[in-house]
């Protein structure tokens, strides 16, 4: 599976791609459609001002789906 960096995640989320984190097996992971990011640089992108939730999540607070917010409704 391709792992992505900052510069490649962020290119794919401005063509609308969310990013998701899952869990997994092997615990939590973050994941585009093409492929995975690391913790580290999912929160980088997470903490961004231009990125929004897309949804709550299963539980309050923890939201599970990214978008930038020119793809979002947030």
């Amino acid at each position: 599976m391709k792992m992505f960096n900052e510069n490649a995640a962020l290119g794919l989320m401005c063509s609308g791609q969310c990013l998701v984190r899952m869990h997994t097996r092997h615990g939590a992971k973050w994941f585009l459609s093409d492929g995975q990011v690391s913790e580290e640089t999912a929160q980088k992108l997470v903490m961004r001002s231009d990125v929004g939730q897309l949804d709550p999540g299963l539980f309050a607070g923890h939201a599970q789906t990214y978008l930038l917010r020119s793809h979002s409704h947030v």
